[in-house]
Parts: C-alpha cells; sequence; structure tokens
C-alpha cells in the first residue's frame, strides 16, 4: 500500500511540474509573440530593391518608413561613392497605395509594380494586431501559424514572423532571419515568382528610438 502511495505521489509530482513548465513555455511564448507585434509597429529600413517585373528590372537603394498612419517607400538614385542620393521613386500606403514612378510611364508596367507592392501593405495593416490572433494565442503558439479567410501567418519556433501568404493576391511575402532578432530580407513572391527582394542593411523599430 505505501508502494503505491509513492508511486501516485511521484506521478502527481511529475504531472505538476509538467505543466508548471508547460505554461511557462507558453508564456514565454507569449512574450516573444508580443515582441514581434512590437518590432512591427513602428520601423525604418535602409537598403536595396530589386524589382523583377516581366522584363524590367531595377535595382534601387530603398528607405522604408513605416509608423501609425502610413507607410513610405523611396528609391533613390546614388552618386558616386553613395554621396548624394536623388529620390527615383515614391509609394505610400494609407487608405490607399498611391505610387510615383516618373521614368516608367507604361500603365501596364505601373500596374504590375503595384499589386507586387501590395505585398507590403500587410505592414501597414498592423497585422498582428487583430482579435483573432489575441483570442487564440495558444492554438497559434502550438501551430505556429494564424489563419484567415484572407490571408495566413507562419512563425518561426520563436515566433518571429516568416511567412506572409496573400490568398486573394496571389502574394506570398516571406522575412529573412538567420537567427538575427531582426530581419535582413523581404521577399515579395507573385504568383510563385519572385518579384521583389529588399535587401535591409539597417533596421530600425520604435522600442530602439
Amino acid at each position: 500500500m505505501r508502494y503505491k502511495s509513492i508511486i501516485f505521489l511521484s506521478i502527481l509530482i511529475l504531472f505538476l511540474c509538467s505543466c508548471a513548465i508547460l505554461n511557462l513555455d507558453t508564456n514565454e511564448q507569449k512574450q516573444k509573440l508580443f515582441s514581434e507585434k512590437m518590432l512591427w509597429q513602428d520601423f525604418r529600413i535602409d537598403g536595396i530593391i530589386k524589382l523583377y517585373i516581366a522584363e524590367f528590372n531595377l535595382i534601387k537603394d530603398v528607405t522604408i518608413i513605416k509608423d501609425s498612419t502610413e507607410l513610405k517607400m523611396t528609391l533613390y538614385d546614388t552618386g558616386l561613392f553613395g554621396f548624394s542620393p536623388q529620390p527615383f521613386a515614391s509609394l505610400s500606403v494609407a487608405d490607399s497605395i498611391k505610387i510615383n514612378i516618373p521614368s516608367i510611364e507604361d500603365p501596364l508596367q505601373l500596374a504590375q509594380i503595384k499589386t507586387m507592392i501590395a505585398g507590403l501593405t500587410v505592414f501597414k495593416s498592423g497585422f498582428l494586431n487583430e482579435p483573432g490572433i489575441r483570442d487564440n494565442l495558444e492554438e497559434i503558439i502550438r501551430t505556429r501559424r494564424y489563419e484567415t479567410a484572407e490571408q495566413t501567418l507562419k512563425f518561426n519556433r520563436n515566433m518571429q514572423l516568416e511567412e506572409i501568404i496573400l490568398k486573394g493576391n496571389q502574394i506570398d511575402v516571406k522575412i529573412k532571419r538567420e537567427f538575427s532578432l531582426h530581419p535582413q530580407a523581404i521577399e515579395i513572391y507573385y504568383q510563385n515568382k519572385l518579384s521583389i527582394m529588399i535587401e535591409i542593411d539597417k533596421f530600425i523599430c520604435n522600442e530602439q528610438e
């Protein structure tokens, strides 16, 4: 009888320890997801953008700034040794997408670029603020995935965002980190073809300012 009591007590202790460890892990993952959300609230990206659209290829320096009202992207031509950068094109995302590339007059090419750039609208929309995410934290942590009729979000083991699929637009946004806290590249695929590559030299979020 005493032997059975010891076994029962041991099993109970193991069970309670397992529950405690699981709870600690869940809380840690929730904190990581919260940190990821804060990362994309207000930020600035400096780097290089490469556009691959039909026969039109473009490589420029780029700055992307996102705040609570809009997302702005400016492409630059740089002078010798990177001095005296001159704006080449600009784009803003607020209630709608506005794009200005003076060197391109073909309406079809502009429409194609606007479609590709739609992949950046997710960063303006505050995709991690959706009530569905807050209401399903445990499921998201367990599956590292959040899905709605419009989009799918995928996370890595550290609850860092690694992929956004916009179903209606046939757009797939992939975020490359290589074990870094901040993203090192953003790839935008349209109809399974790489259309935009943003190589990030500097990423500054509001927590760093």
